[in-house]
């Protein structure tokens, strides 16, 4: 059996077509990818911080509506199987949710932690920014479906190591393995 999959591997390296187009999953690959979500995932702090000034509710159903409903787009632009894009943006808002609801509780306990209304940014200004950085995850994420094949199961040591560097509770490790999850089996499109 290995040798055969040594044949064919020595097959493929000698095409130069071939060759880049299959690539065996680089973990190290991923890490726009991680960075760009763990990027997000800080952002929402300081959303929760906005809301929590103003005593906004977390869930805003006009906003995830808009969201989802420009996802279809953007999948497309993004050459992105839409019905799975569309579960994995879904994850990413309830992951998000979950992030400013541990604030928001935190602060309610811990009100000398609490963020000032000095401190905080507009919801517009902080939305405009999560958008920036959805896109360049997005972009990043279509470049590294057609560059590698990974599994789940291959890129979630990478993702955990990185995730606890950035210091997010266990339960957000969890919600973001589901994330991490939903983003391979965009691999999976038809």
């Amino acid at each position: 059996m290995k040798i055969k999959k040594l044949a064919i591997m020595l097959v493929f390296s000698l095409h130069p077509i071939a060759s880049q187009a299959i690539t065996l999953c680089q973990p190290d690959q991923a890490k726009p990818v991680f960075n760009l979500m763990i990027e997000r995932s800080k952002k929402m702090k300081d959303v929760a911080a906005t809301k929590f000034v103003h005593q906004q509710a977390i869930y805003d159903a006009t906003q995830e509506e808009a969201v989802l409903h420009k996802c279809v787009e953007v999948a497309k632009r993004f050459n992105l199987s839409v019905e799975k894009f569309q579960i994995f943006v879904q994850l990413q808002m309830d992951f998000s949710k979950q992030i400013q609801s541990y604030w928001i509780k935190f602060w309610k306990t811990h009100p000398k932690e609490a963020p000032k209304r000095e401190e905080i940014q507009p919801i517009e200004q902080l939305r405009a920014q999560i958008g920036e950085i959805d896109l360049q995850l997005y972009s990043t994420i279509s470049q590294f479906m057609k560059a590698t094949h990974c599994q789940a199961s291959e890129l979630r040591p990478s993702f955990q190591l990185m995730l606890s560097k950035s210091n997010e509770t266990a339960q957000l490790h969890l919600l973001a393995d589901m994330l991490l999850s939903t983003l391979i089996l965009q691999k999976e499109r038809e």
